[in-house]
């Protein structure tokens, strides 16, 4: 038996995730039927990750914060408001590896996300060889940045902060 629910749960996620909130989406259902707590905690991950990844139907992948900003003029129709707050909470407006443009011109990939404000993650500087480079001043971050078109490899960059122990709160 419960394989039997758990393989029920899984097919209703498959059948309502692409539904909205609101009952927009599809497939249309005639009556209309609200989502499920798994098919709406699906429904968030799920377009985030379409949003952000490289897809054939997408002419171009969105930046993490831009997919979120999205996401939060959806919510309360395609989203549940909750879930999606909870989702932020937990990735951050800027996911870590994002690599963002810093007020002060400097390149930075995100390090890690504190609690208290989603907006001030603490990144790494990188250096002009592609590195971490070192430093302590308060900066605020401008935008997010293309990582390939800059020459960032966030996991280098975060490896070689990791090994050195360089990061700057923003």
């Amino acid at each position: 038996r419960p394989l039997d629910a758990r393989l029920a749960r899984a097919v209703s996620i498959a059948f309502e995730h692409h539904l909205g909130l609101d009952g927009s989406g599809y497939p249309k259902l005639d009556p209309p039927r609200p989502q499920e707590l798994f098919s709406r905690i699906c429904a968030v991950a799920d377009a985030f990750d379409a949003m952000t990844s490289g897809r054939v139907y997408a002419k171009r992948a969105m930046s993490p914060d831009e997919a979120l900003r999205r996401m939060i003029q959806k919510a309360g129709t395609a989203f549940d408001p909750l879930l999606l707050r909870i989702f932020i909470n937990a990735a951050g407006v800027f996911p870590i590896g994002t690599a963002v443009l810093l007020e002060t011109g400097e390149r930075a990939v995100v390090r890690r996300n504190s609690g208290a404000d989603l907006l001030r993650p603490e990144v790494v500087v990188v250096a002009e060889n592609g590195g971490a480079r070192p430093g302590c001043v308060q900066r605020t971050i401008a935008r997010t940045l293309a990582p390939a078109e800059h020459g960032i490899d966030a996991r280098k960059v975060l490896r070689e902060a990791a090994r050195c122990g360089k990061s700057v709160v923003v």
